[in-house]
């Protein structure tokens, strides 16, 4: 158990008394899998208090060395930025590829950006900069266990369980079709939205393989919801309360207060109730030669530091998520290979793609 020291929240009197905090909850997923819907029906539940993304807790070194990571955050905040924006070499340093954290969220948990600096300074061990961090938020709803949402967590999974040993974690994954055609519509090139599909639902696999980790699929738990709302109360060892779950809409503080809930791309939105509108629809969408792509991509120059194996196939992938995959279109290889290369897919490419996902996706035609 993490034990929170004493504290102050603004305007209020130092605590006289410690508390104690059951076992944190770490939740990651690729983007657009379900994971702000669940974030808010945990938040639901009358022990968890689930605030929006932080980003901080997606990094495998604060669990590994936190006295370097520490060092390391106070130096990013104070100089800017990171030291090297070689997204492969920050994750061989035991960061998550993308931001160190969601800053704009820190109001929310009660701080500003000096204020998460000064934790950072005076605590020595994770334990303690967590019942810093979180501490004041579940004071202030009355609550004894917090979850922490971000996609980037899945980057993490492994040395959260190692250091906090009554730590549990949730990976969700989706249909690869509608993750693809979601990110699609939220801007995203199809090369890229394939690469984040295969890289983070690759991982989220091996994740489940691990003692202490669920896995749950976004279209049970948006069909059943009843069912995967008992199964993860059971996982995590909370108090029976899936009506209160299930009616976030009006029991999760986040749904009325929280700006960065919702995009507009959303066929469904976490304020609104349940609905199937959002499964089926990548199908129906997604281009022959992007089927074709999703049929011939495979993982490759996998960097140190990720628990995913070069040369596993987006169709093995699909099939180990328990998914059907989709025929293969019958398409000219010539106007294939151009479509390949156009998305910096196309094995052996003289222009090989920058982002971090993409450069460990390929079609090799």
């Amino acid at each position: 158990m993490l034990r929170l020291r004493r504290w102050t929240w603004p305007g209020q009197c130092v605590l006289g008394q410690e508390m104690t905090v059951d076992a944190p909850i770490l939740i990651g997923s690729p983007p657009s899998s379900g994971s702000t819907l669940l974030s808010v029906m945990l938040d639901a539940h009358p022990d968890v208090a689930c605030g929006p993304e932080l980003c901080i807790l997606g990094h495998p070194l604060l669990y590994r060395d936190f006295d370097l990571f520490r060092r390391l955050a106070i130096g990013i905040y104070l100089s800017g930025g990171f030291t090297s924006r070689d997204t492969f070499c920050n994750v061989s340093a035991g960061l998550s590829p993308y931001a160190f954290a969601y800053d704009d969220n820190f109001s929310f948990y009660g701080f500003d950006q000096g204020q998460v600096v000064e934790i950072f300074q005076r605590n020595r061990n994770v334990d303690d900069f967590l019942s810093d961090l979180f501490g004041p938020l579940l004071k202030l709803e009355g609550k004894r266990r917090f979850a922490e949402k971000s996609p980037t967590n899945i980057y993490a999974v492994p040395e959260f369980l190692d250091a906090l040993p009554a730590g549990r974690a949730i990976c969700l994954i989706r249909d690869p079709l509608d993750q693809i055609w979601s990110l699609k519509r939220r801007g995203f090139s199809f090369g890229r939205a394939l690469s984040i599909w295969l890289v983070e639902t690759a991982i989220c696999l091996e994740h489940a393989k691990l003692d202490r980790v669920m896995l749950v699929r976004f279209e049970e738990l948006v069909r059943t919801p009843e069912k995967i709302c008992e199964d993860i109360e059971h996982f995590l060892g909370m108090t029976p309360a899936v009506g209160q779950m299930l009616d976030y809409v009006n029991r999760s503080k986040r749904v009325k207060v929280d700006s960065s809930i919702g995009l507009a791309s959303w066929s469904h939105n976490p304020r609104e109730a349940l609905s199937s509108g959002s499964i089926g629809n990548g199908r129906p969408n997604l281009q022959p030669q992007e089927i074709y792509a999703i049929h011939h991509a495979a993982l490759t120059g996998v960097p140190d530091g990720l628990a995913i194996r070069a040369g596993e196939t987006a169709k093995l992938v699909i099939e180990r998520c328990g998914y059907d995959v989709p025929s293969c279109p019958n398409l000219d290889v010539s106007s294939a290979r151009s479509f390949l290369a156009s998305e910096g897919l196309l094995s052996g490419s003289n222009t090989p793609p920058t982002n971090f996902q993409e450069r460990m996706v390929c079609c090799p035609v």
